[in-house]
């Protein structure tokens, strides 16, 4: 009898061990961002490093409408130019372009192996992230542990951006390098 027992419990044990309870989440954990995102295409006429006069003023009226703060963040992606000169000028274009809105800019520029520019590539996108609120976690179903204190910390961030994006670098730091054109 003694000699089924011992079997019978290691297996027992071992089957235990394979439905581990989650660990608790902390308040921290629990905190999740509300975000509002808005999406833009633009494109740069041909292969050029300019941009149309009718497509810039479409872009500023998409972002004159969405009212930005500076706790918005734009991220800009930027189509590849002819050439590593042409990279930098179409940033230099489009940070001369958004200078006027408020909000973070992150430039990503292409990093793909360098082929020829066609005016299908010339097309980037804006992607507008705004942080409404912070939302506490609770749902049904999970543990309660840290869940009013999350709660509460919810409620006491005043600038809900600052908890989720990572702050901004030195002015002018865009992540191209002025050398060359490419993420530094």
């Amino acid at each position: 009898m003694m000699r089924l027992v011992v079997p019978a419990l290691a297996l027992s044990m071992t089957l235990a061990a394979c439905s581990e309870t989650p660990a608790p989440r902390g308040a921290v954990d629990r905190l999740a961002p509300k975000l509002a995102e808005a999406h833009y295409s633009y494109r740069f006429s041909g292969c050029t490093n300019s941009m149309s006069l009718s497509e810039q003023k479409k872009l500023q009226a998409f972002l004159h409408g969405l009212r930005l703060t500076p706790d918005d963040v734009l991220i800009v992606t930027l189509p590849k130019g002819k050439d590593t000169a042409g990279d930098r000028q179409r940033y230099r274009t489009m940070a001369s372009l958004l200078a006027v809105a408020p909000a973070q800019k992150r430039f990503l520029g292409a990093q793909d192996f360098r082929s020829d520019c066609s005016s299908a590539q010339s097309v980037g996108s804006i992607r507008v992230v705004r942080t409404l609120a912070v939302q506490a976690d609770c749902s049904l179903g999970t543990r309660p542990n840290g869940c009013v204190s999350a709660q509460n910390l919810a409620t006491m961030i005043a600038t809900p951006s600052d908890a989720f994006l990572p702050p901004q670098t030195a002015p002018g730091r865009t992540g191209l390098s002025r050398k060359t054109g490419d993420q530094g």
